[in-house]
């Protein structure tokens, strides 16, 4: 196994696409929310429709386009901030984003416009391995992803990953 490995990430807009899912509905579990939102209401929309009341009708469609509407609108929000980040970062065609050495003492990262960071092994946040890519986070809403065709293969960077950084920090999604 390497001591170092150097690996240039190049970035399109479906790697983003798919860290922004990830990040958001699998790793935050965002979806809890408008699902308990929408069962609740649609719940609270079928007691009124079978209430017999006069205007239970209205209501329980009130309710349910509510309780459905809302979820819905919550999701295209979403994809559609996530359009708007791939726009701003340029992300069509695919660029290099940044270079990340990951070393015995750390992880260095390198962007084109000359800002580096450093990052010892114990203080990293987690790293999560997903089919395509490995998601590097130095912090809880940071993340350095490196997609696969980095420059090495994505089971030599798990491997030295799991091996240099704290246990319980590394996460296998699949």
């Amino acid at each position: 196994m390497a001591n170092e490995l150097v690996l240039s990430v190049r970035l399109g807009a479906a790697e983003f696409r798919r860290f922004a899912v990830f990040n958001t509905f699998r790793r935050r579990r965002a979806w809890v929310r408008p699902l308990l939102f929408a069962l609740i209401f649609t719940g609270f929309s079928l007691i009124s429709l079978l209430s017999g009341k006069e205007q239970g009708g209205l209501l329980g469609g009130v309710l349910l386009a509510v309780g459905l509407g809302l979820p819905l609108v919550y999701i295209g929000s979403f994809f559609s901030q996530v359009s708007a980040q791939i726009k701003r970062a340029k992300l069509k065609p695919p660029r290099l984003v940044y270079t990340v050495r990951l070393r015995r003492l750390g992880v260095h990262v390198q962007q084109p416009q000359g800002k580096d960071a450093e990052f010892p092994w114990d203080k990293l946040y987690a790293a999560c391995r997903v089919r395509s890519a490995i998601y590097l986070y130095p912090a809880p809403e940071q993340a350095f992803l490196l997609p696969e065709g980095c420059g090495a293969p994505q089971d030599e960077i798990w491997e030295m990953l799991v091996r240099f950084m704290p246990e319980g920090k590394c996460h296998l999604y699949r």
